[in-house]
């Protein structure tokens, strides 16, 4: 009995000693089993072998020699016609693609897997590959794509009543809703996982959906909602010992106190969560937390130190390339710098945010060369598993031999061995499905950053966009604010022909230019969703009429004009007229320009007309006809298209870069129709557009007129006492001729500080205020003049070449009594002084 109890002893010792060979003895029994399947002619064995074999490699991270394996499968199940391991083979091996990183080999594996499966094949593994190959168009940034394939899944998962799947399913779809700021059907999707999750039972989940849900209300503007569930997300978290995840909470907070101006309150819970991250030295959300402390440091007016947290921030977002703080903090960095008139530091962080943006472009060179590397790998991992095939046979051979041997010695350690093994077994099961959920965590983990860096990096290029436009806007509109006011003047003194015709050159020139400046404005407000309608009560016909008026100059000796206007359409209508007008007149202006003989026709007849609660509802339709060169029917799609015209040569004919109709489409998409085109290459092109509007028929009575405005000497008939508020000294100069032209004696300022003075002391009736100056800027004086003098505040009008900015817009409504955008003529002063003369103190 002793001398048993010696060798089982010694016989455990060996078994201990060759745990750390399982995983080894493992795969070559798999490869043997595929082996003998082989030479049996066992097809069924041999696909199920070769799966076996690929899911371990996958499991020990051998993700080439998995892919290798798997294609093998894939042939191997193709040529018996097996469909259902051909399916499996397609979506392990999305599986694995996606997890190297080959987001396309994967897409078009999880593709090929649905084409073959169709719609009436394993409906669990039909959600699964639907909500797999939605998290790689997700990765890829193929948002519709990845939306439609979710939803699928889900439909598919909800019909099967399986809940678990279900939250998860639910809460990648909203994540996904909360990328593109689609809060309302995120917070929809979040509802349903908190259904689902009350049937499944999991608090960590609960609490995870319940600050999805807190963001989702913030990105709404819905505070006392966001408070309610971050609250509840904290306290459910609280109760598991996860310190980050709880900060990450107080982050949120610290942004939602930040957007409701509580900056003491922000700054409390944005440091708390910065010890928690530290001090568990997780540093992944650490670029977020610094951005924020900065905002709301540098909102209190602590410039230094939001500069140091501006710099911390930088810094952890280097150390991720693609983190979307990177851009922002540079560019946070800049302007404070600029505002502190320290330029050369302004300059420095300018640059390194060019160089951010060129940086970006470089990982699509290292993805290439990515790839090409796990080809040239792939090819060595095949080599070296032919290789381990041939050293396995020849283990066999020896195993044969010693087959007597390990009989007996496995005969000896059987008894000892049942308990040990089980309890590996069981263990080496726990860790294994510890092993897959750290991994599914981590790669849902890489998903969302991936979406997150993408969405950044799309709003970034489209702030930066819009900056630019601004910037050259105020830049371009400044001179020429000049040149045309001082064009205006020169024409009113003495001049010889050759200096008129000179100087009419000049300001076609000039009002060419500012058309174009327009169109590019117009372009990238309805780009960024800038432009809103303004509807009010238009008498139609006279609008019209108007139209009629302004079009005189296009008009052509051999060609006609016909307006037709249908007895059935109401006489008012609800309507931004100044941009219907913009509409008309450039379909219009575009039938003339290219019509040289015939007819240009505009015809406005009525549609459907249906009665409601508050009168009627008009379908008014808009069409403008022309006998002109046409369009080639191959063309028509291109037109719409920004700086594109059907042909080349229309550029060097005709002039123009290519944006009136695709500004007009975008009009008449923000009015609710689309706008159609209907032409033939040599007979003429027909555009019409259709609107619905509240219509209704007044009795008009007719008004005699007594008197007429004399406008010869404003000075006289409008008497005022005027102050020019301008830091660009030509801009002053060319107000005070204009308004000296006029009969008027204007105060002058330079700045806004010397124009409260005057306005305190000298109380004038009317101020022309520019917005942008240095020091103190025009809004900032309006607002003081208005504090010092209260009720007898004087009108002030906004001068400003900043068309673009939505805040300053915002700003110029709230402050001032009216705007006007540079340049302008001065037609436009003596409308300005006609209009405010009656509301003076005066």
């Amino acid at each position: 009995m002793l001398r048993i109890a010696l060798i089982t002893i010694i016989g455990l010792f060996q078994f201990l000693n060759g745990l750390s060979q399982v995983t080894s003895n493992e795969l070559n029994d798999k490869l043997e089993n595929y082996r003998l399947s082989k030479l049996e002619g066992d097809t069924a064995n041999q696909i199920e072998a070769l799966h076996e074999i690929a899911v371990h490699l996958k499991r020990v991270g051998e993700l080439d020699s998995s892919i290798i394996y798997l294609k093998k499968e894939l042939e191997l199940s193709k040529l018996k016609g097996d469909t259902y391991n051909y399916i499996r083979s397609l979506n392990a091996l999305g599986i694995v693609e996606k997890q190297h990183g080959n987001f396309s080999n994967s897409e078009e594996y999880y593709n090929r897997a649905l084409l073959s499966l169709g719609n009436d094949g394993d409906s669990l593994l039909l959600a699964k590959i639907h909500n797999n190959l939605g998290l790689v168009q997700k990765l890829e940034g193929k948002v519709d794509d990845a939306l439609s394939n979710f939803i699928h899944s889900i439909r598919i998962r909800t019909e099967l009543k399986d809940s678990a799947s279900l939250v998860v399913a639910h809460n990648n779809l909203a994540l996904l809703y909360m990328e593109i700021e689609d809060f309302n059907d995120a917070i929809d999707q979040l509802q349903l996982a908190k259904r689902a999750c009350r049937n499944y039972g999991s608090d960590y989940k609960m609490s995870i959906i319940d600050h999805n849900l807190g963001l989702s209300y913030l990105g709404l503007n819905s505070i006392d909602d966001a408070i309610s569930y971050l609250t509840k997300a904290k306290k459910a978290r609280s109760t598991f010992d996860d310190p980050v995840g709880k900060a990450s909470i107080d982050m949120s907070f610290g942004k939602l106190w930040l957007q409701e101006k509580e900056y003491s309150k922000a700054l409390d819970v944005l440091t708390k969560a910065q010890h928690v991250f530290i001090s568990k030295n997780s540093e992944k959300l650490l670029d977020e937390l610094y951005y924020l402390k900065a905002m709301t440091l540098k909102k209190v007016g602590q410039s230094d130190s939001a500069s140091h947290y501006f710099e911390m921030s930088i810094e952890q977002a280097e150390k991720h390339l693609g983190s979307r703080f990177l851009v922002k903090s540079y560019r946070e960095m800049a302007l404070l710098k600029k505002k502190q008139g320290d330029l050369q530091s302004s300059n420095y962080y300018l640059s390194k945010l060019i160089q951010v943006q060129d940086s970006l472009n470089e990982l699509e060179i290292r993805k290439k060369a990515s790839e090409l590397e796990h080809q040239y790998n792939s090819q060595i991992k095949e080599k070296e598993i032919q290789s381990l095939e041939k050293v396995n046979r020849l283990n066999e051979r020896l195993k044969k031999r010693n087959f007597w041997f390990f009989l007996i010695t496995a005969i000896l350690l059987i008894v000892a061995v049942v308990f040990a093994v089980s309890l590996y077994y069981e263990m080496r099961s726990k860790k294994r499905v510890a092993d897959e959920l750290t991994k599914t965590n981590r790669s849902l983990a890489r998903s969302n950053s991936a979406l997150k860096r993408a969405n950044a990096k799309a709003e970034e290029a489209l702030q930066i966009k819009r900056d630019f436009v601004a910037a050259v806007s105020h830049e371009i509109r400044t001179p020429m604010t000049s040149v045309i006011g001082m064009t205006e003047l020169l024409a009113d003194t003495p001049l010889s022909n050759d200096q008129k015709k000179y100087l009419k050159v000049v300001k076609n020139s000039s009002s060419s230019l500012l058309v174009l400046l327009n169109d590019i404005l117009d372009f990238s407000k309805i780009e960024a969703k800038q432009i809103k309608l303004h509807y009010e009560e238009v008498q139609l016909k006279p609008l019209l009429s108007e139209i009629e008026l302004l079009l005189k100059k296009e008009k052509k000796e051999n060609v006609e004009f016909e307006l037709i206007v249908d007895n059935d359409v109401p006489q008012f209508i609800y309507i931004d007229q100044n941009r219907m007008r913009q509409v008309l007149v450039n379909l219009l202006h575009n039938a003339f320009k290219f019509t040289h003989e015939g007819k240009v026709q505009l015809t406005v007849k009525p549609g459907k007309k249906e009665k409601t609660l508050n009168g009627y509802l008009y379908d008014i339709v808009f069409q403008v006809k022309d006998t002109g060169i046409g369009i080639s029917k191959h063309k028509l799609k291109w037109i719409f298209e920004s700086f594109h015209q059907a042909d080349s040569s229309i550029s060097k004919n005709y002039g123009g870069v290519g944006l009136g109709l695709s500004i007009t489409k975008g009009l008449v998409k923000l009015m609710g129709s689309d706008l159609k085109v209907e032409s033939r290459e040599g007979e003429g092109t027909t555009f019409s557009f259709k609107i619905t509007s509240k219509g209704k028929n007044k009795h008009l009575e007719s008004e005699n007129f007594t008197s007429i405005e004399d406008d010869s000497n404003p000075g006289i008939s409008y008497p005022l006492n005027i102050l020019i508020v301008d830091d660009n000294k030509i801009n002053r100069e060319m107000l005070d001729i204009q308004l000296r032209k006029m009969g008027y004696k204007p105060l002058i300022a330079k700045d806004g500080e010397e124009a409260i003075n005057i306005a305190v002391n000298r109380q004038p009736d009317l101020i022309f205020m520019d917005i942008m100056m240095p020091g103190i800027d025009g809004i900032e004086a309006t607002r003081k003049i208005r504090e010092k003098l209260k009720d007898e505040s004087p009108i002030i009008i906004a001068l400003s070449a900043d068309t673009f900015s939505a805040q300053s817009q915002s700003s110029m409504i709230h402050t001032f009594d009216d705007y006007m955008s540079k340049p302008f003529f001065a037609q436009g002063l003596l409308e300005a002084i006609k209009k405010w003369y009656g509301k003076t103190k005066t």
